[in-house]
Order: C-alpha cells, then sequence, then structure tokens
C-alpha cells in the first residue's frame, strides 16, 4: 500500500452515523489503514491533535457522514482540508437538499457519496464547485452468533421510526412573493397523488405553472427552503403504511415516539415501545419475523433497515425504489408501491406469510444469504478502498 495509509473518521453526536463509521472503521483496518478519529464535539482541540500527528503519519482522506466540517478555515481562511491535502470523502444518508451549505462548501478535495442515484443526480445538476459525486448504497448490520428460525421468534412485525405528524415549521417564503406557497402546497398535493415521484422534479414542474424561471443557484436555495415538504408526504405515507397493517389484525411492536398523536395507539394489536439504541434494533431485528420499513423519500435508492433485517433473518417489508427493485432478488423481501391498492397487496402478502411459517423461512434464509454476499458496512468500505482510496494516491 502506498505511503499514505491514514484515514480521518468523524465521532458525532448521532448514534446511528457512529455506528456505520464504527463498522466501517474495522474494516478499513482490516485492509492496513490507521484511523485517526477525530471528536467533532471539540473540533479545535482535535485539530491541533490531528496536525501533530500528520508530522509523523500522512492522512490520505477523511471519511464522515452527513459531515459538516467541510468549511473548516485556518486563521487566513482558507480550507483547512485543501491546505492540509486531505482528500473529504461525504457520505450523505439523506438528500441533499438538507446540506445546502455544506455542499457549497465542499473543497476541490472534496468527494460525495450518495445513498440514492437521483441524489447524485440532483448534485451533479446543481452544484458545479462538487466535481466529484458518486453512488454509495447503505449498508447493513449482522447480530454474531446463530440466526433464530423465524418460528421461534416473538414479534410478527418490528417497526423502528418515530412519527413526526405536523412537527414541522413551514418557511418564510415571504420573499419570492405569493407564488411560493401556492408551489409548495400545490407540490405537496400532487406527491399525495404520485408518490413515485422525487420533490425537486415536482417543484420544478409547479414552478414552471406559475411561470416562474429559476436559475440553477435560485433553484438550489428555493429547495433548501422548501426541505419540510419530505416530512409533510413522508409522514402521511409512513402512518398510512402502519395504519393499513393494523387495521389488518396484524401484530406490529413499534418502537419509536410520538405514534399516540395519530390515533394508532388504539388498536389492540399495536404495542408501542420506547427510543432504542442502533445496536438494540439490530437485536430486536433477530427476535422479529418481519420488519416493515418505510422508505425516506429515496425513489433511487437504498436503506440500511432493509438489509439489516436480511442479515439477521428478518423479511423486510418496504415500500420500493427503481435500486432497490433492480437489485433485490425475486422472494427476498416483500415490496409494493404506496398507493392503495398496492399497500393493500403488501397486506395480504404479509398475512399470507405469517400463515406459511415455512415460506416465510425460506423468505428470510434467501434474503441473508443474498444480502451476506455484499450488502454489509464492510462491503461498503471495501468499495470505497477498492474505487475510490486506491484511485487517491
Amino acid at each position: 500500500m502506498a505511503e499514505k495509509t491514514s484515514l480521518v473518521m468523524f465521532k458525532t453526536q448521532l448514534d446511528t452515523l457512529n455506528h456505520f463509521s464504527d463498522l466501517m472503521k474495522k474494516k478499513f483496518m482490516e485492509l492496513g489503514y490507521e484511523i485517526f478519529d477525530f471528536d467533532c464535539d471539540k473540533p479545535m482541540d482535535e485539530l491541533g491533535r490531528l496536525y501533530e500527528y500528520m508530522q509523523k503519519k500522512p492522512v490520505l482522506a477523511m471519511i464522515g457522514f452527513n459531515s459538516n466540517f467541510y468549511s473548516l478555515k485556518t486563521p487566513s481562511g482558507a480550507n483547512v482540508w485543501e491546505t492540509l491535502g486531505i482528500y473529504c470523502i461525504n457520505i450523505l444518508v439523506d438528500h441533499p437538499y438538507w446540506y445546502h451549505n455544506i455542499l457549497l462548501e465542499t473543497p476541490a478535495t472534496g468527494v460525495i457519496l450518495t445513498v440514492d442515484r437521483d441524489h447524485m443526480k440532483y448534485i451533479t445538476d446543481f452544484y458545479d464547485n462538487v466535481t466529484t459525486v458518486g453512488f454509495l448504497p447503505h449498508g447493513g448490520t449482522a447480530l454474531s452468533g446463530k440466526v433464530k428460525p423465524v418460528k421461534e421468534r416473538n414479534i410478527d412485525i418490528l417497526y423502528v421510526g418515530c412519527y413526526f405528524g405536523e412537527s414541522y415549521e413551514e418557511p418564510d417564503l415571504s420573499e419570492y412573493g405569493p407564488y411560493a406557497k401556492r408551489v409548495c402546497d400545490n407540490a405537496i398535493k400532487t406527491l399525495m397523488d404520485n408518490p413515485n415521484r422525487t420533490i425537486p422534479e415536482v417543484l420544478r414542474e409547479e414552478l414552471l405553472r406559475e411561470n416562474v424561471a429559476m436559475s440553477k443557484e435560485e433553484f438550489r436555495l428555493f429547495m433548501a427552503k422548501c426541505v419540510y415538504i419530505e416530512r409533510v408526504v413522508g409522514s402521511h405515507f409512513r402512518e398510512k403504511m402502519v395504519r393499513a397493517f393494523a387495521e389488518a389484525g396484524i401484530n406490529i411492536t413499534i418502537y419509536g415516539r410520538n405514534w399516540e398523536k395519530c390515533g394508532i395507539d388504539k388498536y389492540d394489536n399495536v404495542e408501542f415501545k420506547g427510543f432504542v439504541s442502533p445496536e438494540k434494533v439490530i437485536e430486536l431485528m433477530g427476535e422479529s419475523k418481519m420488519v416493515l420499513n418505510s422508505m425516506p423519500w429515496f425513489k433511487d435508492g437504498s436503506h440500511e433497515r432493509i438489509y439489516n433485517s436480511m442479515l439477521n433473518g428478518a423479511v423486510p417489508v418496504t415500500d420500493g425504489s427503481r435500486f432497490l427493485e433492480e437489485t433485490i432478488p425475486e422472494g427476498c423481501a416483500v415490496m409494493f408501491g404506496l398507493s392503495d391498492s398496492e399497500i393493500a397487496e403488501g397486506v395480504r402478502k404479509v398475512k399470507d406469510l405469517l400463515n406459511n411459517p415455512e415460506k416465510m423461512e425460506k423468505m428470510a434464509e434467501r434474503g441473508r444469504v443474498f444480502a451476506i454476499k455484499g450488502e454489509t458496512w464492510e462491503h461498503r468500505a471495501e468499495e470505497i478502498h477498492k474505487d475510490l482510496l486506491t484511485q487517491l494516491v
């Protein structure tokens, strides 16, 4: 391996992202890299420690999830990472419109990886300053030890996630004029009726309907102000999915907050639990027959819950995406669209599996074998090593 064999990896306040990072770190170390752990809670202290470290061991790249440390500056105003000659690999596990300011500050040594191919295209279309963009699907985590057979599991369907409802704040769009609110309201209605479409696509369409022309720079800023739309439509369909399974009489165990706000707590077959750590979620999947997943508004991407459930012997039950439909083999998951009839078909398939334990066991095993071969965070670290890090030296 080349001289620069050290990587900087960030520790943040988000347990889920730290969990992803720790799994990748272990694989990077197996591949021969030394890791410098950067604590984001004390950046200035860590920069000093990093500078001392680099006097002895040159650093090839830093790797972070949703990292806001692209913009660190030296006292003279230069970008820290450009000055140090460190490549910055930022893995965005949410849509880029949540990270407008971070993307604007991407250094010349910056690399953006996305978990959805639409996200990659969005950055390419609207951020000319970002010169290197790639696609990296989520990875999953497997429990160590023997996987429990489906018939021995005590949770029929596990759902992990919070209910957002109306816990969002509409932005101040007064600078745009009265058309802006109409555009957002119409976009929400269109997305409710056509849940396979993306939010930027529909917003641009509604702007044109209002005869409003925006430059790339203007649109990406407008998009960044309208991120609440994802909360609105995402919460609507998340509730719709959970309610459909609850109304069908299927036993569901929910770990997450605020579900009482939409009345799901009235169903006797729904059991509510508290908020748990990412590690505990993996354990719960190992005790579940199926895992119900509602995708973020990703129409051509992935989510770790799908791979996590497979790796731990549970059948994933989820709305789909183009990427998932292309890559997950037949008979490894229950996937469906978000129309009433498609969700109803998903419910029917789940009932059929619950009534046929042997069939469900075979599906769970097919999914586990598939995911073990290439869908873990360790596999993602190998992909970064092979496709990116080895090209940087």
